[in-house]
C-alpha cells in the first residue's frame, strides 16, 4: 500500500521526535508494518467512532497514537493510507 503524509502528520511527527528522538525508529517501524498489509494485532489498529468515524488509529507505543484513513487514489485507483497526525491519545482525539 502507498503511504500519504498530511502536512499535519509531518508537523506532529516532527514535534514528537523532538521530544524523544528514539521515537523515529518506532514511527518508521509502525508505518512499514501498516504499509505491508492489513492492520496487525501488535499495532492495535482499530476503527474510530463518533466524530472520527471512518478513521482508524494504531498504537505507536503505549502512549502515542497515529490516526489514519484508507483512501482510494484518484490517479491509480489503489488504496492508500493517509496519515493524519500523531500524538498522545488526548492530543489526537
Amino acid at each position: 500500500m502507498n503511504l500519504v503524509w498530511s502536512a499535519k502528520f509531518t508537523s506532529a511527527a516532527s514535534r514528537v521526535i523532538r521530544r524523544d528522538a528514539k521515537l523515529l525508529s518506532e514511527i518508521e517501524r509502525t508505518l512499514a508494518r501498516l504499509a505491508a498489509g492489513p492492520p496487525q494485532f501488535p499495532l492495535r489498529a482499530h476503527k474510530l467512532k463518533g466524530e472520527s468515524a471512518g478513521t482508524w488509529s494504531c498504537s505507536l507505543n503505549f502512549e502515542l497514537r497515529i490516526p489514519f484513513e484508507f483512501v482510494k487514489s484518484s490517479e491509480t485507483s489503489e488504496v492508500e493510507i493517509n496519515w493524519l497526525t500523531t500524538g498522545t491519545h488526548d492530543e489526537v482525539d
